[in-house]
């Protein structure tokens, strides 16, 4: 069983909620509200209709969750307001900006650098955006403005990218709903400071309002967060590139506004942009191949047994003097499927790396022996086998991974913090005085 299809899975759900969110603008020129009041009530009604589909337990609440809703917040009120006040596709346009600060947020805060083709693309795109900035306008009133909001938006919907990407651990349903509803907590606090009241809309638009919140916000925001579990940011945010390219059509269809022809050209270098990342080339990339190994594989078995006995010899000597080897011989044993794994990664037809998962009972995973060879280190195999046992586990239904490491393994015990692991009790009587315990409750497996 090949586990790889995870990351073309992620990037259809990215590209399903940029479909999805091209309908901003429809909506948008639909309702007679202003930018904030509009944003406010969109987030609102997101949120509240997604919140009844997560669990009590899965309500989690990260500190980082407080940037990620002020970000959520400044986005949607300032792209909403940019939309009213130029075109739709200036006002989209301008958003995403958010390509170029990406780059820099994901490299400082998640430690994720672009490959080549990424910032080529990115490069291309950026062209389209000056384009538009200096030549795309209609002559209308407070245009200027809005191209102002516009570009304002764009660097906080990188920093919704970024934040999604490194709370990717949590339920994605939930992760939608606490954004929205902090988000409109926040827009609605600062209306209220600045007019005393929150403008409500006509009887009419209240249908137009709910659906704007619950089609074009709520149910994309969750296919979002649940492509970026295994799209790295700077991708992501090219695939969204799809949004602006369909927002101008929507609405020239729905509401007759033609955007200047700078902003036509703007869009097909943002166009170019995607097609240079994904334009297929003659040689493409070697990405590690992650294998689900059954007992039924005993050429698979015998590769896991040669890692594991690679990983004592380098990381635990003493386990060679405990029963370790009868567990290698005994594979897969405790870690058969379907509540146990076995997984491998390959590099062409060479097993560079593995990670088993064995059930504790209780709806509790343990994860065991992640191991990467030390030449395929530095290349994100490890943190792709702990993602891809993650699912296994989600897929097995468990609903708790747990782990013990020691102290010294200062790269690993990152690596687990970076995906969402945090420290817990002892929860087995380990002889190790300064063993390390972490633990994380998995949200569902993404349908």
């Amino acid at each position: 069983m090949i586990l790889t299809s995870s990351a073309n899975r992620g990037r259809l759900l990215i590209v399903a909620a940029a479909v999805f969110w091209s309908l901003s603008g429809v909506f948008a020129k639909a309702i007679d509200l202003g930018g904030a009041p509009l944003a406010f009530w969109r987030s609102l009604f997101g949120g509240l209709a997604l919140l009844p589909f997560v669990p009590a337990r899965h309500r989690a609440f990260r500190p980082a969750m407080l940037p990620l809703g002020l970000a959520f917040a400044a986005t949607m009120g300032l792209y909403l307001g940019s939309v009213k006040a130029t075109t739709a596709a200036n006002a989209i346009f301008l958003q995403y900006t958010a390509i170029f600060w990406t780059i820099p947020l994901a490299a400082l805060l998640l430690g994720e650098k672009p490959d080549r083709r990424s910032v080529l693309g990115i490069a291309l795109a950026m062209v389209g955006v000056v384009l538009i900035v200096a030549l795309g306008r209609d002559g209308r009133s407070g245009e200027g403005r809005g191209i102002a909001l516009g570009l304002g938006s764009g660097l906080g919907y990188a920093a919704i990218i970024v934040g999604f990407r490194g709370l990717r651990d949590l339920d994605p349903t939930w992760l939608a709903a606490s954004s929205n509803l902090t988000g409109a907590l926040l827009l609605g606090a600062w209306i209220g400071l600045d007019s005393g009241t929150i403008p409500r809309p006509e009887a009419h638009d209240w249908p137009k309002l709910v659906a704007f919140g619950v089609v074009q916000l709520a149910i994309p925001y969750v296919l979002f967060a649940r492509g970026l579990r295994a799209v790295k940011a700077p991708e992501a945010s090219l695939l969204t590139l799809i949004e602006p390219l369909l927002i101008p059509i929507w609405v020239f269809l729905g509401h007759g506004e033609r955007p200047a022809n700078a902003t036509l050209a703007g869009g097909l270098f943002l166009l170019a942009g995607v097609a240079t990342r994904y334009f297929p080339t003659s040689k493409a990339p070697t990405l590690p191949e992650i294998q689900l190994v059954t007992g039924a594989d005993p050429a698979r078995i015998e590769q896991a047994r040669g890692l594991l006995r690679a990983y004592a010899a380098e990381f635990a000597p003493a386990l060679l003097a405990q029963d370790f080897e009868g567990e290698v011989a005994g594979l897969p044993g405790r870690y058969a499927p379907p509540s146990g794994s076995i997984l491998l990664a390959f590099v062409g037809d060479r097993a560079a790396g593995c990670v088993l998962m064995r059930d504790l009972g209780g709806g509790t995973a343990e994860m065991k022996r992640l191991y990467v060879l030390p030449e395929f280190r530095k290349s994100g195999i490890g943190r792709r086998l702990v993602l891809a046992i993650l699912d296994r586990a989600r897929e097995a239904g468990h609903d708790r991974m747990v782990l013990d490491s020691i102290p010294e393994m200062v790269e690993a015990i990152a690596l687990y913090r970076s995906c969402g692991f945090a420290d817990i009790p002892r929860y087995h009587p380990d002889t190790t005085v300064h063993a390390v315990f972490m633990g994380i409750e998995l949200a569902p497996s993404p349908a």
